[in-house]
């Protein structure tokens, strides 16, 4: 075998394991964003939960507080309004 033949082998080898090295890559990004993606999932998901529990604390707060103090207002107001 001379060096030309040597060569090519050597050259068609390498381009082989690059082929395999680059394949084995695209594998494992697709696996990585996988799971980043299942990640972010999961996190949307546990901050949905987050905002619907405060939303629902808000609520009823806004039922318990801000609602009796506007009746006592209104019945302050209809009070003052039948004395006149």
């Amino acid at each position: 075998m001379n060096n030309d033949q040597l060569y090519a082998q050597v050259q068609e080898t390498i381009k082989q394991h690059t082929l395999t090295i680059d394949g084995m890559m695209k594998e494992y990004k697709q696996e990585l964003y996988e799971q980043v993606l299942d990640v972010i999932k999961q996190q949307t998901s546990t901050i949905e939960n987050m905002m619907e529990e405060h939303t629902r604390k808000i609520e009823i707060y806004i039922e318990n507080t801000v609602n009796k103090r506007l009746d006592a207002l209104a019945d302050g107001y209809m009070l003052t309004h039948e004395k006149q």
